[in-house]
């Protein structure tokens, strides 16, 4: 009877779970058509966050969002992308690419051409064809700051991880979301 009952509780969990997700998964496509469409407020931080990178914040009339912010070098870049509801974190996606690094001289020499051949006149380069090192892209679903559901990618593949990497994880996006919102103040 106690493992019948523990069963029923661990499958409403589960499926608890996966009903929170679904609907931040939601939340989530909303947020991102009203950006297409340029529904949001958007607020440039008034200087470069103490991470080095580029913020931008984005208002629902007089709600925050949505936060992003760019790390980027030469060789590859880092965005997170905070989605908020009534002044929560529900999810961040983070992105980190890194562009495989020229190691010889030729390859320079070719690393150098792509770029000349490949950046518009605004001074944009396209990265799009030069190989890369790494292309990760995670996932993270929030409830009262904690992770409660995430996906991490590599290349589009599923990477395997320990609990503490997530708890980790969730400290570490925590953390940069709260100094990112008294960036924007």
């Amino acid at each position: 009877m106690r493992i019948f009952i523990f069963f029923i509780f661990f499958t409403s969990q589960v499926f608890a779970q996966k009903v929170n997700t679904k609907e931040t998964d939601k939340y989530v496509d909303l947020i991102n058509g009203f950006l297409k469409t340029n529904s949001l407020i958007k607020k440039q931080a008034d200087s470069l966050s103490i991470y080095g990178g580029d913020l931008k914040a984005y208002y629902l009339k007089t709600k925050l969002v949505f936060i992003k912010s760019h790390h980027g070098g030469e060789f590859g870049y880092v965005d997170y992308t905070y989605y908020l509801s009534n002044d929560s974190l529900v999810f961040v996606n983070e992105k980190k690419v890194s562009l495989k690094e020229p190691i010889t001289e030729k390859e320079y020499g070719e690393y150098e051409r792509y770029v000349i051949f490949h950046t518009d006149k605004k001074g944009n380069v396209d990265y799009s064809k030069w190989p890369l090192g790494t292309d990760i892209n995670n996932d993270y679903y929030f409830k009262n700051n904690s992770v409660i559901s995430f996906q991490l990618r590599n290349f589009n593949k599923p990477v395997k991880t320990s609990e503490n990497e997530i708890i980790e994880a969730a400290k570490t996006l925590v953390s940069r979301y709260k100094v990112h919102l008294e960036e924007l103040k």
